[in-house]
Parts: C-alpha cells; sequence; structure tokens
C-alpha cells in the first residue's frame, strides 16, 4: 500500500513539473524582468520549458485570471505602460488587465502544450475556436507588417519557423483571426 501511495505521489509532482503546473502555494512571479516583453511576442508558446519555469506571472500560469487590486485602478496603470514597465507587480495583482486573459482564453487544458508543437497552424478551425489564447488571438487581430509582404512570408512557411515574429508583426495572415468572430 506505501509502494503505491509513492508512485502515485512520484507521478504526480513527475506531471505537475512536466506541464508546468503550478501549485497555488507557490510564489507567483516572474524570474526575469524581461518575462513580460518575451511573452508578448509567444515566447509562452516558442519556449515552454523557459519559460513556464523562469515567467510564470507573464505566461499567465498562475491561479485564477482576475484584477487583485482594484479592477478599475489596473486599467489604469495597464494603459499607462505599467505591465512592461513593473510586471513582477503587474503580471500576478493586474493579471486581467495586462493580459485580457478574462476576455479570451482556452476552453481546452491541453492548448498551451498543443501551441508548442504547432497545432495552431496545423488545425486552425478547432484551435482559433477552442485555444485562442494559446493561439495568440487575444486582442488585436491585424497584420503589423506590410499585408502583401505577410502573405508572402505566409506562403514561404514562416508562420510556423518564425511565430516569434510573425505572430506579432502578421497576426491576421498567419492566424485567420480576421475571418472569424472569436477575437474579443
Amino acid at each position: 500500500m506505501m509502494l503505491q501511495w509513492l508512485i502515485l505521489l512520484t507521478l504526480s509532482v513527475h506531471n505537475s513539473l512536466a506541464f508546468g503546473l503550478s501549485d497555488d502555494t507557490d510564489e507567483c512571479k516572474d524570474a526575469n524582468s524581461k518575462c513580460y516583453s518575451w511573452a508578448t511576442i509567444g515566447e509562452c508558446q516558442k519556449n515552454p520549458r523557459h519559460m513556464r519555469v523562469n515567467c510564470k506571472a507573464s505566461c499567465g500560469l498562475c491561479g485564477d485570471c482576475k484584477d487583485l487590486v482594484n479592477q478599475a485602478q489596473c486599467a489604469v496603470w495597464a494603459k499607462q505602460g505599467e505591465c512592461s514597465n513593473n510586471p513582477s507587480y503587474m503580471m500576478v495583482q493586474c493579471k486581467a488587465a495586462c493580459t485580457g486573459c478574462s476576455k479570451c482564453k482556452d476552453a481546452n487544458s491541453k492548448c498551451f502544450s498543443w501551441s508548442t508543437t504547432g497545432e495552431c497552424q496545423k488545425h486552425r478551425s478547432y484551435m482559433r475556436v477552442n485555444c485562442k489564447a494559446s493561439c495568440g488571438l487575444c486582442g488585436d487581430c491585424k497584420d503589423l507588417a506590410n499585408k502583401v509582404q505577410c502573405a508572402v512570408w505566409a506562403k514561404q512557411g514562416e508562420c510556423s519557423t518564425n511565430p516569434s515574429y510573425m505572430m506579432v508583426k502578421c497576426k491576421a495572415t498567419c492566424t485567420g483571426c480576421q475571418d472569424s468572430k472569436l477575437v474579443n
């Protein structure tokens, strides 16, 4: 009986570490001041092993998605750029205001894992509906770079090979998010 319990405990700890699940007793913070910037360019999906350990707050891996401080105050601070300037505080205290996670979230707990293996591009129709947050479909859906150039790059496979750039600069072209009413 004791051996079964020990095996179960070991598997539980292994799964928590393997899938980046955070114990509520763990302090939720970023280990690097650049975490929020990295998260905004897709590093949570592109580099999950590093980001899930070192950038828990910026990747939205801690607790419920809500503003712990007054919601109106969090919105003001977010508009003033505090999510970037002071991410260690803001991503914990004003998580919803900084990430918009209350408006856009994943419907399946496996979304993040799937997004790291290219499923956002391979199975767009499913992922666009069920894995909006992990596929970077939250927020404005537009190409920041020239639309024609984005189309050329997408045709060359850049959405998959260079997602940290393409999901920011050519978001509409890579995700097809303008084709749906699913974004915010």
